[in-house]
């Protein structure tokens, strides 16, 4: 079983929509999946037709010492998710103190499911560095995907913050039209100490309007352009898998 971990550069570039998406193209190729909202705001169940009243979730049973893979809803044969849970603001600092206090508890997870999954997919929030470290710094994941999107705003971010520990750097929203888009891409592509060249997903109108019909972009459009990236990005992962 292989961890992998989508991290934004920052927030609302698609990360969450995209690892649903990838989950989805991953299950195409036959692979046992298991998508894992680690993000309190709870919105990758969205992308599957939750219904939004359902609280439920790893983090809500953590807090009631209740067991947490009991919370994992099947979306299809051999594809699961863990949602968050709905918790309030207290509450989700307590999951944080306790992530930060055994950043081994997620790794711990996965050996105990890894028997009925090849993958498991870890949808980060933004902040929260307890929530985020225990599967992209203390315990890092398999496959480490950096997120972002081309415009000036992620460009001064990567630059700023250097992440070579990543094994790709995803493209989201990219329009070929855009001359500085073309820029950007040509600039990450020559960085000197990067040994990754970008993928990209393109801008696709077809993504927003997926999860307006709470549906992830393979099943709601699987003709679009957005869903032929995120099968060729499952591709990749399936190399990487191959290398190990």
């Amino acid at each position: 079983m292989k961890q992998l971990v989508l991290r934004g550069v920052r927030g609302g570039i698609g990360a969450t929509s995209l690892l649903a998406g990838l989950g989805i193209a991953l299950h195409e190729q036959g692979e046992r999946v298991l998508l894992v909202d680690l993000s309190p705001d709870n919105m990758l169940r969205l992308h599957f037709n939750v219904d939004v009243a359902h609280a439920a979730g790893w983090a809500r049973a953590q807090l009631k010492a209740a067991p947490w893979h009991e919370t994992a809803l099947e979306l299809l044969p051999d594809l699961h998710l863990l949602p968050y849970g709905e918790l309030g603001g207290a509450e989700i600092s307590r999951i944080e103190g306790q992530l930060c206090a055994d950043s081994t508890c997620w790794a711990h997870r996965c050996g105990l499911v890894a028997h009925n999954y090849d993958w498991v997919l870890f949808d980060l929030p933004q902040r929260l560095p307890g929530h985020r470290a225990v599967v992209s710094e203390a315990n890092r994941a398999d496959v480490l995907i950096d997120l972002a999107t081309p415009d000036p705003g992620c460009h001064v971010l990567l630059q700023q913050r250097p992440r070579p520990d990543a094994d790709l750097l995803l493209i989201n929203r990219f329009n070929p039209a855009s001359q500085l888009q073309r820029d950007l891409l040509m600039l990450w592509r020559s960085q000197p100490k990067s040994n990754r060249q970008p993928h990209l997903i393109h801008e696709d109108e077809a993504l927003p309007e997926a999860l307006a019909h709470k549906l992830p972009i393979g099943h709601y459009a699987p003709k679009s352009l957005a869903a032929s990236d995120l099968r060729s990005l499952a591709l990749w992962c399936l190399a990487q898998r191959a290398k190990c």
